[in-house]
């Protein structure tokens, strides 16, 4: 998961007056608003955005993994007018969070008083801070594999530890079946053991 509101924070430094940031769900084939700076939070947090809709900057920028500024918003034929609405949108900055050359969201700013708030410079700060949430995410991935790992090993040691205790096969599955639930969290499991001589289970 990204981190949390306060590393968008340094993003109101271009002058944005919300921020959004869009990830990509492989699973949906969506955006999702993973974490929102505005007023409006509580409506957008969550919120999805279709892959294939033409009229949404943020989907535009996921698919071709090219920044975009927007200007003079309430004119503009490419934008999301749902959401420009809901936030008085004038200017929009738009730039792709990349890891290992694959777009995996969208940093959006949205200026809400300024048709023309954004320039060249405001978008080299906004990939900037792009490829910092980038470098977050990654942490973060890397901690919760890490972490996966640890408990994977913990899982095996414990259920050796158990296992060499086991005077038979039957007793190493009685004792090997909470140890996956604690890891699982199943309501129901069944393990069943092949008999030798019939060669049934």
């Amino acid at each position: 998961k990204p981190a949390r509101s306060a590393s968008l924070t340094p993003l109101m430094s271009l002058r944005a007056d919300s921020v959004i940031l869009w990830m990509l769900d492989t699973t949906s084939d969506e955006l999702e608003a993973v974490e929102v700076l505005s007023t409006r939070r509580s409506s957008l947090l969550r919120r999805r955005l279709a892959m294939n809709d033409p009229t949404s900057l943020a989907v535009r920028v996921a698919r071709t993994g090219a920044a975009e500024i927007l200007s003079n918003v309430s004119t503009a034929n490419y934008s999301n007018a749902f959401l420009n609405v809901l936030l008085h949108t004038q200017a929009l900055l738009a730039v792709p969070v990349m890891r290992a050359d694959q777009v995996q969201g969208v940093l959006v700013c949205i200026d809400s008083r300024n048709p023309s708030a954004y320039g060249a410079a405001d978008l080299a700060k906004a990939e900037l801070l792009a490829s910092q949430v980038a470098v977050a995410l990654d942490n973060a991935y890397q901690h919760a594999l890490q972490r996966r790992r640890l408990e994977e090993l913990s899982a095996l040691y414990q259920f050796a530890q158990s296992a060499h205790a086991a005077p038979s096969a039957s007793d190493i599955v009685r004792q090997l079946l909470p140890i996956l639930k604690e890891r699982l969290g199943y309501t129901y499991g069944t393990i069943w053991l092949r008999d030798d001589p019939s060669g049934a289970l």
